[in-house]
């Protein structure tokens, strides 16, 4: 990525849902990733639902110059031509990696150990996300916290044109410590989400990455 896309990646929050993502661009934030999740329990789920919400979502951003991430829906995002892309680790060998290149669309990758950084680093991803960096309820994870001390392990790894981006459990209150380890970019859900003034919230974490 470019200079200019790593600054307003450097606040890189997660929204569920348009009625989110529409806050957060009103309020000044650049880049985005739009997860949706779906539970594996239900069996009917309403995917035309899901299109249209990625669809709506893209299409937004497009029209208010925000970068927009789509979590794991690869084929919709290019179907809709989203800025980019968020892959887990199982989700990479699905992904049609070489579309995303032809495309010229970015793409981060998920990396919770060196096996999953290494082969981070063989698909030349826009970013690199390591986490949870701190306990999370976001989702259940079968790797632990990974700690501030890996922030750095990670940046002397990955190449310096290459963001790394630190996700998990990351509050505005530890952000300087993390930034200052070598992370270009927080991403974070609940810490304005739960906050009973998001709006305060997001504009303190944007200030945060000037």
């Amino acid at each position: 990525m470019l200079s200019e896309e790593k600054q307003n990646m450097k606040f890189y929050p997660i929204v569920n849902n348009l009625s989110w993502l529409i806050k957060l661009t009103s309020w000044g934030v650049k880049t985005i990733q739009l997860r949706i999740k779906i539970d594996p329990m239900i069996e009917n789920h309403d995917f035309q639902k899901i299109e249209n919400e990625i669809k709506n979502s893209i299409i937004h951003c497009q029209r208010h110059h925000c970068k927009l991430f789509i979590n794991d829906y690869w084929e919709l995002a290019l179907k809709y031509k989203a800025f980019g892309v968020h892959l887990g680790y199982e989700d990479s060998f699905q992904a049609d990696i070489s579309a995303l290149h032809k495309n010229k669309m970015k793409f981060g990758l998920s990396t919770h150990d060196t096996n999953e950084l290494n082969h981070a680093l063989e698909l030349n991803p826009s970013y690199v996300a390591l986490g949870p960096i701190f306990p999370t309820k976001t989702k259940k994870m079968k790797f632990l916290p990974q700690g501030i001390d890996k922030i750095r392990v990670w940046r002397n790894i990955i190449p310096k044109n290459i963001p790394l981006v630190a996700i998990g459990g990351i509050k505005l209150e530890n952000a300087q410590e993390i930034y200052n380890n070598g992370a270009d970019s927080i991403s974070v859900i609940h810490d304005f989400m739960t906050s009973p003034y998001p709006e305060e919230r997001i504009k303190d974490w944007l200030k945060m990455g000037e």
